[in-house]
């Protein structure tokens, strides 16, 4: 597969991503604010591993840095807008960044994807955690729940989707908050 680079959105002419998942800093002169430039080679940049498990690269604009995910710099530089939509890794692999495997979908689409969900199933491991409903606009807790699947079992929200705001990975869930107790 020949790789491809294009602009990363909204750092253009600093930064490119290519279509296999690498991200790279363009050649040019910086001017910070002690006054003294420097110049910065092309290089492809480190990638980080989060605590949930996918790639971030630190982009520098304007004398701030952002953590900022690879797989949607890839999916807005070479498939469209992310906009309401979320990337899914298509094999599951969230290191594995190439174009070819990921895809936009809903946030419905995402949590009912079978191989997530199992996923998921398999990383709990069976360590049930409670979990806590919240009233989005209040705060008010709402209810208790002995494990996420229990959650799931009387809500109809799907665990998937509950686990995923319980560690932050999104804000609400069947239109409440959920937090591990």
């Amino acid at each position: 597969m020949e790789e491809i680079w294009k602009d990363v959105i909204g750092y253009e002419g600093l930064y490119q991503v290519s279509n296999i998942g690498r991200v790279k800093s363009l050649e040019r002169r910086s001017y910070p604010n002690n006054g003294k430039s420097y110049f910065i080679k092309n290089r492809i940049l480190k990638e980080i591993i989060n605590k949930v498990g996918y790639s971030v690269v630190c982009l520098r604009k304007d004398g701030s840095g952002k953590f900022l995910l690879v797989h949607r710099l890839v999916v807005e530089s070479f498939i469209s807008p992310i906009n309401e939509l979320e990337v899914d890794h298509i094999n599951t692999i969230r290191k594995d960044n190439r174009v070819s495997n990921l895809r936009l979908v809903t946030h419905l689409e995402n949590c009912h994807n079978s191989i997530t969900r199992k996923s998921v199933l398999k990383a709990n491991n069976n360590k049930s955690k409670p979990v806590a409903q919240i009233e989005k606009l209040t705060g008010k807790l709402i209810n208790k729940f002995i494990s996420v699947r229990e959650a799931s079992r009387q809500t109809g929200i799907h665990q998937y989707c509950i686990t995923n705001t319980c560690r932050g990975n999104q804000l609400y869930s069947g239109g409440y908050r959920w937090k591990y107790i």
